[in-house]
């Protein structure tokens, strides 16, 4: 199974990043490296992202997006209790909203 990754940023100046992948979901920081005197210009790679925290779900982020100071996921349920591949199942598995 080929997992998609979503960003989305949490707030109006872009730097909040947040990270959904497979079953885990990261926050981060993007920051910009320090001005460097000598040269006269900023540090190799200008911007770098430092990750605050990572916490890990018990679904697979389909979606990501900011709701005030809340966090919608869109999860994707992996249900294969019941011992059928995904084609012999012949539709998707349920799909649900979830709000951090």
């Amino acid at each position: 199974m080929v997992l998609r990754g979503n960003l989305a940023y949490m707030n109006q100046d872009d730097t909040v990043l947040i990270i959904g992948w497979a079953d885990y979901i990261k926050i981060a920081v993007v920051k910009t490296r320090g001005w460097d005197g000598m040269k006269g210009t900023l540090g190799p790679g200008a911007k770098y992202v430092e990750i605050l925290s990572v916490f890990q779900t018990d679904y697979y982020v389909s979606g990501l997006a900011p709701y005030g100071d809340a966090l919608v996921v869109l999860a994707y349920l992996p249900d294969k209790e019941d011992g059928q591949t995904d084609s012999e199942r012949g539709s998707a598995f349920p799909r649900q909203v979830t709000v951090l």
